[in-house]
């Protein structure tokens, strides 16, 4: 850690992705602080707390939080369910290194990195593309938010579109009946 060198103004939040560390000129951090809790800017919150003590001691400080520990036990049931991953990511250099090594100590591995399969190689292919070809693509920034982990699951098993969830939650859901006045007086 370098300490006491990198002050930066305290009115922006902590980074909480890399757009936002470069935003500050940062191509690294020297803390990360990993939280369970939805980050929030404010001293009731211990992360923060934390993150801009840290700061003011002249670290760089990111904020990981809530990150989705059933993504890796979901990522390798699909898998053993013989899948093939391939993770497409902005990330580069230290930052995918880092993304990686995580994955595999907790025994993830990855079919292909930021191509379409493993021996693929930008200067021997005049047709490569960062364009994805996957039959299913797991978006952590999609309109709309990330299905929970078991919900993904059961979309690709069972080749599932999330219209067909929808629908198959709808014809599942049965609104409560209204109660007449006297079972709702006396519940």
């Amino acid at each position: 850690m370098t300490g006491r060198t990198h002050k930066t103004d305290t009115k922006d939040f902590l980074p909480v992705s890399r757009e936002d560390m470069l935003a500050r000129g940062w191509a690294w951090y020297d803390i990360l602080l990993v939280t369970g809790d939805a980050y929030v800017d404010h001293p009731s919150f211990g992360a923060a707390v934390i993150g801009r003590l840290l700061e003011n001691a002249g670290y760089r400080v990111a904020v990981l939080a809530q990150p989705a520990w059933f993504a890796i036990e979901t990522l390798r049931k699909l898998q053993s369910d013989r899948h093939k991953l391939i993770l497409w990511t902005v990330r580069e250099g230290g930052l995918l290194e880092e993304a990686l090594s995580f994955c595999r100590e907790r025994g993830l591995e990855f079919y292909a990195v930021n191509r379409d399969y493993p021996e693929e190689e930008r200067d021997r292919n005049n047709h490569f593309s960062r364009k994805l070809k996957a039959d299913v693509f797991i978006d952590d920034r999609n309109l709309g938010g990330l299905p929970d982990w078991g919900t993904i699951y059961e979309m690709v098993t069972k080749g599932l579109s999330y219209e067909d969830l929808t629908h198959k939650y709808e014809s599942e859901y049965e609104p409560e009946k209204p109660k007449g006045f006297l079972s709702r007086l006396f519940r």
